[in-house]
């Protein structure tokens, strides 16, 4: 395999770290790997790797383009207008595009090390267009993590069980609701007071944005992008009763996190005596991470399917 480093940051140990990590997991996969040639920040210093311009990709013989030190978070947090909030791999992609390079050769380094990783699945998964449609801040963390465009207003957000299931029972038309403000409240972790919006008959938290018109036009913007065609659900709960009325909904894909076994399809069984802090909501957002890894992410996001990895 011929690679391709495009390197973002030189700052430091965490990114060569990760490089080397990736170079591994690469190796491992695909026999040799050979790194022809890099794209580096103008005040880092590199030795023993061919400086290149972005103009020699045009020419190159590459397999694979690996993107070092991405943005920790992208777009897929922040307090306030997030149109400079582009992260490094996307604006990596737009300039590939403008290259008129093949974008299914570029990959974020954090891809390479999720759990069962291949370049088909990553290929298949990008060209899938999902849709994840999740109660809290489930869908933005997995967008993040697999480097996804956002095909989902339910980012930065978070609703209740009741909501989201009423939320689920016609989604379609429940997106192009009308938004009728109800409250403000406080982040504390943030600083700052967020807007409670009822849209139809569920009330969505937009606990990520001060800036009140932004949250509208960012649901309202990420709505028309979604695939109803390849839509995965998902929530949380530790009622057996809420599960049982969330695994009829008529979702190919859909999944509940529970802190219990079940034989339901959709229940995915968290053992919280494995975390640190024994709490649903950490060991859901810890599984979007890969913080605790539960279950093979690509069977979740292409199949819809359960498979524990521990």
């Amino acid at each position: 395999m011929n690679l391709v480093i495009w390197f973002n940051n030189p700052g430091g140990g965490h990114g060569i770290s990760l490089l080397n990590t990736s170079l591994g997991v690469l190796k491992n996969l695909y026999g040799g790997v050979r790194i022809v040639g890099g794209i580096f920040p103008k005040e880092m210093k590199v030795t023993g790797i061919a400086v290149l311009d972005k103009e020699d990709l045009k020419t190159l013989n590459f397999d694979l383009i690996l993107v070092v030190g991405d943005n920790a978070q992208g777009e897929a947090f922040f307090t306030g207008n997030d149109s400079k909030r582009e992260s490094f791999f996307a604006s990596v992609l737009h300039e590939a595009e403008q290259l008129n390079l093949n974008t299914d050769k570029i990959i974020a380094d954090r891809i390479v090390l999720v759990p069962n990783f291949t370049l088909e699945k990553y290929k298949k998964l990008r060209r899938s267009k999902l849709s994840i449609l999740s109660m809290n801040c489930f869908a933005g963390l997995l967008y993040h993590r697999f480097a996804l465009p956002f095909l989902s207003p339910t980012i930065n957000m978070y609703t209740s069980e009741e909501d989201f299931l009423e939320f689920l029972k016609n989604p379609v038309e429940n997106v192009r609701g009308e938004f009728n403000l109800v409250k403000t409240e406080f982040n504390d972790v943030l600083g700052f007071e967020y807007p409670v919006f009822k849209i139809c008959e569920s009330e969505w938290h937009m606990n990520h944005y001060k800036d009140f018109e932004m949250a509208k036009n960012k649901w309202r913007e990420r709505s028309q992008r979604i695939n109803w065609f390849n839509t995965l659900v998902t929530m949380y709960t530790e009622s057996y009763k809420v599960l049982a009325e969330f695994d009829k909904l008529p979702f190919a894909k859909k999944v509940c996190f529970v802190p219990f076994d079940t034989n339901l399809e959709s229940g995915y069984y968290l053992d919280l005596t494995k975390m640190a802090t024994p709490e649903l909501w950490r060991a859901v957002n810890g599984t979007a991470t890969g913080e605790v890894p539960f279950y093979d992410m690509w069977d979740m996001l292409l199949y819809g399917k359960k498979t524990p990895l521990m």
